[in-house]
């Protein structure tokens, strides 16, 4: 049995990362530079990587090494934060503070209403909760974490009666 076009990839670029898989019309494209991205055909019998079992997990873990013009397996990824620059995973310090900064902001938004005069927390309770809130100000100040992951960072405990 001949083979022939299943699918057709679209690469990025910049990156080699796949930017989609498509099953192949009936007159598939040809493989080539069109824009920004690289066209692949993917012929029906082409077999996953070890590890790698759909068109979704392929797309994750591989990328189009255009100097080697092969697909080759990523690293794992270290974080959410990380993208792909086509040869390694990067991060952004600002992406990560920015990330640290919204969180901050959920949970001091969680206590804003602890803070107004009529909200019937004792005084041990309100400076509690001032305490907290500075804390949470202050989670900027912290150095950096090496594995740029946000679990790293020490996060202020919540006050026992919240």
């Amino acid at each position: 049995m001949s083979t022939y076009v299943k699918e057709i990839i679209r690469i990025d670029n910049a990156t080699g990362n796949i930017k989609s898989i498509s099953l192949a019309p009936v007159n598939p494209p040809v493989e080539g530079v069109e824009g920004n991205v690289t066209i692949k055909h993917l012929m029906s019998d082409f077999t996953f990587p070890e590890g790698c079992s759909t068109n979704i997990e392929f797309m994750e873990n591989y990328y189009w090494n255009f100097a080697s013009e092969t697909w080759v397996a990523k690293s794992p990824r270290p974080n959410y934060l990380a993208t792909w620059s086509g040869t390694e995973w990067i991060w952004e310090e600002d992406a990560f503070w920015t990330a640290v900064r919204q969180i901050r902001n959920d949970k001091l938004l969680e206590t804003d209403w602890m803070t107004l005069p009529d909200s019937r927390l004792s005084e041990s309770q309100r400076n509690e909760i001032y305490l907290y809130r500075q804390l949470l100000r202050d989670i900027t100040y912290q150095a950096l974490p090496a594995d740029g992951n946000l679990d790293s960072l020490s996060w202020p405990s919540k006050p026992t009666f919240l």
